[in-house]
C-alpha cells in the first residue's frame, strides 16, 4: 500500500503516557467533540485517555493499540461502550519513524474487520502509528466517515509531521485547529 513518500524528517518521540489526554488544547477538543454524540460510532487508531473521553460522549468506541504497555494502561476502568484491541506491529520501525504499511499492516487494516457501513455517524480518530496508511484504509473501507488526524500541521515545527501532509492527496481537508485536522474522503 503506497501512500506517501518517505521523508528524511524524523520527529523526536516523547515517552507516551496513556493517562494524559492526547489533544493539545480546548480548540482541538471542541473540533473533535463537536462531531461526537450518543449516535456516533468512533473507531480510534492509538489508544489513550482520549479513548475514555470519547466513550463518555459516543455510542461506542473501538480503539486499536500496538503497544502492550499503553494497552494495559487504557484497559483500567474502561467504559462498557469501549473496546480496545491490542494489535502488535508486524515489524520494528526505525527510531523516530512513524511506521510503514508493512510494519503496521495488521494495525492499519484492523478497521477492515468491522462492518461499519451501517453506522450513519462514523468518526475515525487517527492518533497512532502509520497515520497516512490508516487514513487510506479508512478511505477504502469507510468512505462515509469523518476523519480526524492528530499532530497534523502542528504549528510548532519540532512536532509538525510533514510526512502526514500527503493525506490531502486522497482526502479533503475540511477544517484544522492547532494540530488536529478534519478530513472527508474524496470520492471522485
Amino acid at each position: 500500500m503506497a501512500v506517501c513518500q518517505k521523508t528524511d524528517y524524523m520527529i523526536p518521540h516523547a515517552k507516551h503516557d496513556a493517562t494524559k489526554a492526547s489533544l493539545n488544547n480546548k480548540e482541538e477538543e471542541h473540533l473533535l467533540f463537536s462531531h461526537i454524540d450518543k449516535d456516533t460510532f468512533v473507531f480510534e487508531y492509538g489508544s489513550g485517555l482520549s479513548t475514555h473521553h470519547i466513550a463518555e460522549s459516543a455510542k461506542a468506541v473501538i480503539s486499536v493499540e500496538h503497544n502492550m504497555d499503553y494497552y494495559n494502561e487504557v484497559m483500567v476502568n474502561l467504559p462498557s461502550n469501549a473496546n480496545v484491541l491490542y494489535i502488535p506491529r508486524n515489524a520494528q520501525e526505525g527510531a523516530g519513524e512513524d511506521g510503514t504499511y508493512e510494519q503496521y499492516k495488521d494495525y492499519v487494516d484492523s478497521i477492515r474487520k468491522f462492518d461499519l457501513s451501517g453506522e450513519k455517524k462514523l468518526v475515525v480518530f487517527i492518533d497512532g502509528r502509520a497515520r497516512p496508511y490508516c487514513a487510506m484504509a479508512v478511505k477504502e473501507h469507510c468512505p462515509h466517515a469523518t476523519v480526524f488526524v492528530h499532530d497534523y500541521r502542528n504549528p510548532n515545527p519540532i512536532y509538525d509531521r510533514p510526512e502526514y501532509h500527503c493525506i490531502e492527496q486522497f482526502m479533503k481537508l475540511e477544517d484544522h485547529v492547532f494540530a488536529l485536522a478534519k478530513f472527508t474522503c474524496n470520492n471522485e
